[in-house]
């Protein structure tokens, strides 16, 4: 026991261990196991990033600023390393040339041939790699992917219904475009994601414990039947006047409300009123957004073949294309 006590590292050790076990058990891992009382709604899933704002006419995405916030941090930090070296390192200035040693000596050897054969690539690897790991450890951070905006039912329908609108001009071409083919997509969409759950607020927010099991199904949010679908698609099929038709008033006012209309419990408390939607997250991982890994590949591709490591390479090979004329003559038409 004095030995434990007398040892820092081996009393943190489960100290850290418990900590992280027992706040993923209070929080969503722990939610299906009948724990998660810190647990959140998992935030909406999307594979485009999020606009959160625009700056002019740039439209400023949830993943771009935490890419640039995790370069700053990478900067910042190499400004501290290097603002005063010295012969004998310690602190940051140790760390970076622990990085850059083993960086080094990884291109060297994957480049083969004389001595440092691999440092022009060096700049390039070494910068994707801390690139990545920053990006990767400041999406972990608390408060990324778990506060943001409420996306309404209303908007989570503006956005799903003109690919339904464009399946349904194509289908039916005899539908008055804007009216008949707006409240035939409506149907369409409410029969195929009927089952689609949603997050309930309470206000602007979603109270610690309120995982995913409490997620509130579409039928329950937008009241409609199946016969009364059907009654809609045939008054449009028939051509009736579709402008005062209760049920699809009806639909079209529990859109714009976007509250839960149906009864809907969820561990004794009846969630009828309470507002619902998608969390929309302010801050998103950048690794999550693909334009991220398409653009390091694009700057992989211009410093290989543009950049100092491919310049020469890429020269010869124009000179010597250029040159064929003037050393073997014309080329001939076969």
């Amino acid at each position: 026991m004095g030995k434990l006590l007398s040892s820092p590292k081996l009393l943190a050790l489960p100290l850290v261990s418990g900590s992280t076990f027992n706040f993923r058990r209070r929080g969503s891992s722990g939610a299906s196991f009948g724990f998660g009382w810190f647990g959140g709604p998992i935030p909406f899933i999307s594979l485009p990033a999020e606009r959160v704002a625009y700056i002019g006419s740039y439209p400023l995405l949830n993943t771009t600023v935490m890419f640039w916030f995790g370069g700053l941090i990478l900067i910042f930090l190499a400004w501290r390393a290097t603002r005063k070296m010295s012969d004998v390192p310690s602190g940051l200035q140790n760390l970076f040339e622990v990085i850059y040693e083993f960086f080094g000596n990884t291109v060297d050897g994957v480049a083969g041939g004389k001595a440092k054969a691999g440092r022009r690539f060096l700049a390039l690897v070494s910068t994707i790699f801390l690139v990545v790991v920053i990006i990767n450890w400041v999406g972990i951070l608390p408060g990324v992917g778990s506060v943001g905006r409420i996306e309404t039912i209303e908007e989570w329908v503006h956005h799903h219904l003109p690919k339904v609108e464009a399946k349904v001009q194509e289908k039916h071409p005899e539908y008055t475009p804007g009216f008949q083919t707006e409240a035939a997509a409506l149907v369409h969409l409410l029969e195929d994601h009927g089952e689609d759950t949603f997050v309930a607020f309470d206000g602007s927010i979603v109270p610690l414990g309120r995982g995913e099991q409490a997620r509130v199904p579409l039928n329950k949010i937008i009241t409609f039947s199946e016969s009364g679908l059907h009654q809609i698609e045939e008054a449009i099929h028939d051509g009736d006047d579709l402008d005062g038709l209760p049920l699809l008033d009806s639909i079209h006012s529990d859109i714009k409300k976007g509250v839960v209309q149906g009864e809907f419990v969820y561990k004794g408390q009846d969630f009828k009123g309470k507002t619902v939607g998608l969390l929309v997250p302010f801050l998103r991982g950048a690794s999550t957004d693909i334009n991220t890994t398409l653009a390091m590949r694009w700057l992989q591709c211009l410093r290989c073949r543009f950049g100092v490591s491919g310049h020469w390479g890429f020269v010869l090979m124009v000179v010597s294309f250029l040159s064929i004329p003037f050393l073997k003559g014309r080329l001939q038409p076969l």
